[in-house]
């Protein structure tokens, strides 16, 4: 069984092949704002990234039919990768992220267009938006015609609609989450769960094995308590990559997450635990849409000072070694494939972008 980076390249092949058939899989009349909007889309999809959720179907899709790099398992990575694009597009909209992968999101391209609606953040923000929905029916495209029994597809789009609706609501838990309301671990936890391990763990996996026949209910839900213990991991990481990453290598300001005020378990644990003068410098920093680095840098000094960066990186472990448990002792993966996956379950909590 290949390991789950080696799917990467194959997956960028096949992605790229996808854009090029674009034009003629849509048989379309477009403007030249619609091919421009395409345009963006196929350049915001191909930036180098990890294919992460591409990569994880796919491997499951091999694994379940017994094959290596299977025509199937690469279609589906490719729709993974779409609702992958979906997803960002939207969420940079929502935390005014200004780059993404260290090139400018579809909404700051917008911004940066010649056009007389160019400086109107409305109409950039919502032609973002229709780009990523794009993205999203693109992928239902993909999945809709992959060569395999329509009945499996048919199960397969049923359950991915529902995970995606998961991620969708743990979204909108996301844009609420903000500093100045109260809300509890259980409540950040439920977020991360939704936002997070059904979208990179649960929805990849499951659509692999469903693809491939698998309908056995227990294995379904013990895919589910894997990735749930390893989506909360990967998003624990991912926060913290958002206030003490480098930014030329996440390819994302370091600044973003504090200017949008994200309520998340590193600054839940922070106001709980920081002294009263650090208190009060997190309240008036985070949610400043003009933080500065030297001031990005003070709030990350109280992090630090009490003890909320080193509780994120003990939860994170903490979630990490629950999933890595569960492939233990698990009744389906076989061991070798069990190992693989905890080796990629352990590079998502060290990864440094």
């Amino acid at each position: 069984m290949p390991s789950i980076s080696e799917y990467r390249e194959p997956i960028n092949t096949t992605l790229e092949s996808f854009f090029n058939e674009l034009p003629d899989l849509l048989e379309l009349d477009l403007s030249e704002s619609s091919q421009q909007a395409l345009s963006m889309l196929r350049e915001y999809s191909l930036r180098p990234g990890k294919r992460v959720r591409g990569s994880l179907a796919a491997f499951a899709y091999d694994y379940a039919s017994e094959s290596e790099f299977a025509e199937s398992g690469l279609r589906l990575g490719v729709a993974f990768e779409l609702i992958q694009s979906y997803f960002l597009i939207i969420d940079d909209v929502m935390d005014r992220s200004k780059t993404r992968r260290g090139k400018p999101t579809i909404h700051e391209l917008y911004a940066e267009s010649s056009a007389g609606w160019a400086s109107d953040q409305h109409t950039t923000n919502m032609l973002a938006i229709n780009v990523g929905l794009v993205a999203h029916h693109l992928a239902n495209i993909v999945i809709a015609e992959l060569p395999e029994d329509p009945k499996r597809v048919k199960v397969l789009m049923a359950q991915l609609q529902k995970n995606i609706s998961g991620t969708t609501f743990g979204q909108i838990d996301d844009l609420v989450q903000l500093i100045g309301e109260t809300f509890s671990t259980e409540d950040l936890l439920r977020k991360y769960l939704l936002k997070s391990s059904y979208y990179t763990y649960i929805s990849p996996l499951q659509a692999g094995l469903i693809l491939a026949g698998i309908e056995d209910k227990k294995v379904l839900e013990e895919v589910c308590r894997f990735g749930a213990a390893a989506g909360i991991a990967f998003q624990l990481h991912d926060d913290y990559l958002g206030v003490f990453g480098e930014s030329e290598v996440t390819g994302k300001s370091n600044l973003d997450d504090l200017q949008e005020g994200k309520y998340t378990l590193l600054i839940h644990y922070g106001l709980e635990h920081a002294d009263t003068a650090g208190k009060k410098l997190l309240e008036k920093h985070l949610g400043n849409n003009s933080l500065t680095q030297n001031q990005g840098d003070e709030v990350r000094a109280v992090l630090s000072d009490s003890g909320a960066k080193e509780y994120l990186l003990q939860q994170t472990k903490e979630y990490a070694d629950k999933a890595n448990k569960i492939l233990q002792t698990s009744r389906y993966w076989n061991n070798d494939t069990a190992k693989i996956l905890e080796q990629f379950v352990n590079f998502t909590v060290s990864r440094q972008s």
